[in-house]
């Protein structure tokens, strides 16, 4: 089921995820954590891989019934 394993996302690709929902490209989200652009690739990239997702826009529509 897509979106299901929510709980098995690391603590960075979480966050990674919670700042592409607010709608923030690649580049700013390295930028505000620090990293680079290439590694923030590959935590959406894993994130999208566990929770059985797409796309980005899968992923933002998932990530507005979190909770933390």
């Amino acid at each position: 089921m897509p979106g299901g394993q929510v709980e098995t996302l690391s603590a960075r690709e979480r966050e990674v995820a919670l700042l592409a929902q607010e709608g923030l490209p690649n580049r700013m989200i390295a930028e505000r954590l620090f990293l680079s652009v290439r590694t923030v690739e590959n935590h959406m990239s894993r994130a999208l891989r566990k929770l059985g997702l797409s796309t980005r826009a899968d992923l933002q529509g998932l990530t507005e019934d979190w909770r933390f």
